[in-house]
């Protein structure tokens, strides 16, 4: 499976503790501030220096440059909700973030713990429901979630995985001091704006490039379809993958036909494929070819609309039942969304994953889809979500891991 990982500083006005201490100011990612005196961090000291001979002007013109060749690309996304329709670039600094490679190798361990940990709920929550019949969490918090599918009980996904692909974000509250915010498993997307990042970085930068010695993303779509391939739902050499896109007029169509290119497979929308005989072709010049993966970038809603919306003109009649029975992957799998909440669980495994190492932010709600207000000091909601898991599989600590930042730039979070 991938992560993406988000990272974001956590800003003052949510950092009170419960007992209404004052506020911490923001961390700083480049200075440290003593009650003596305020210097660069270590790992940071080479770029400062780089920075000081730095015009501010020639900054400027990078940046402008940077927007420049963003918008004549076309790297740009629309924000759900925005009426206006309103095409927006990427976001994007011109001062980087410096990830020192013993930190990221924590959270990395913490990300991957995570993500097991919601495969194992998931696939409890689908089959023996042992979390619910154990009183462990409510099972109206499950049942009543919009984005359980009561169609996916039973049905055993190829290697256990639901989630493929997990983009977690996270939060950080101090010097080593990280928090989840929020897991996105049902349609995360993202990743495409890190790796165009990146490549925009080496060719207005090329200079710290050779001063630092910088850990690669440019193979994240080799490492994508290997973990597709791998799922495929028979044993073959060469199973034909797929990504599934809503269209050309979707926020988020710049990665689909990105990533699509990347990895060498076939950009698809619903009509260009159909089920027959229990298995789902897809159209081509030289007549049907059978499909084995689908990374589908359209929400469950959407996928069927013999199974779900009877009126999605975007996904494939039929495609449910060729799922069930076992004959076509979908990544990620119908039904993640009864895990795709903010703060929602922390890591440590319905089953043996060990004690969590990542705790997820305090965050007010009570429902597993949606918490995502923040309340200074509040430990109910999903954070007593977390704690009722620990109850039983091990030993949980409210105070977070001590692990640093992720090299995964920082990414936007948007559906789809």
């Amino acid at each position: 499976m991938t992560v993406r990982a988000s990272v974001h500083n956590l800003p003052s006005s949510v950092t009170q503790t419960a007992a209404g201490a004052p506020a911490r100011e923001p961390y700083d990612e480049m200075y440290e501030t003593t009650d003596i005196y305020r210097s660069v961090r270590a790992h940071y000291r080479t770029l400062g220096n780089w920075l000081r001979a730095q015009p501010a002007s020639v900054m400027e013109r990078k940046r402008e440059e940077a927007d420049l060749l963003f918008r004549r690309v076309g790297i740009t996304f629309a924000v759900s909700g925005d009426d206006s329709g309103t095409e927006r670039l990427i976001p994007f600094d011109v001062i980087p973030r410096i990830i020192p490679a013993a930190e990221w190798r924590q959270l990395e361990a913490g990300l991957r713990q995570r993500v097991t940990a919601l495969n194992r709920f998931i696939h409890d929550i689908y089959h023996d429901k042992d979390i619910v019949r154990a009183g462990i969490i409510p099972a109206e918090q499950v049942f009543r979630n919009e984005q359980y599918r009561p169609e996916m009980d039973g049905v055993d996904v190829p290697g256990g995985v639901y989630a493929h692909i997990a983009g977690i974000d996270v939060v950080r509250a101090g010097a080593g001091e990280f928090y989840v915010l929020e897991d996105n498993l049902r349609v995360p997307s993202g990743v495409s704006y890190m790796l165009e990042n990146r490549k925009m970085m080496m060719r207005l930068f090329p200079e710290l490039f050779a001063t630092h010695r910088i850990a690669p993303v440019a193979h994240y779509p080799d490492r994508l379809l290997d973990n597709l391939r791998a799922v495929a739902p028979r044993e073959m050499n060469d199973p034909t993958v797929v990504l599934l896109t809503p269209g050309m007029y979707n926020s988020a169509y710049f990665e689909h036909a990105f990533l699509a290119e990347q990895m060498g497979i076939e950009l698809v929308e619903g009509q260009d494929l159909f089920v027959e005989d229990e298995t789902v072709f897809m159209r081509t010049t030289r007549g049907p070819r059978r499909v084995d993966v689908i990374y589908r970038r359209i929400d469950d809603d959407y996928l069927d609309p013999l199974a779900f919306r009877s009126d999605s003109a975007l996904g494939v009649p039929g495609l449910l039942s060729v799922y069930r029975a076992g004959r076509v992957t979908l990544a990620n799998a119908i039904g993640t969304g009864v895990a795709d909440v903010s703060c929602g669980i922390t890591s440590g495994a319905w089953g043996s994953a060990g004690a969590g190492r990542l705790s997820s932010f305090r965050a007010f709600g009570t429902s597993l889809s949606g918490c995502h207000s923040f309340v200074s000091g509040a430990t109910f909601g999903c954070l007593e979500f977390s704690l009722w898991l620990y109850r039983v599989v091990g030993e949980f600590s409210s105070r977070p891991c001590s692990v640093g930042s992720t090299r995964v730039s920082a990414t936007p979070s948007h559906r789809h």
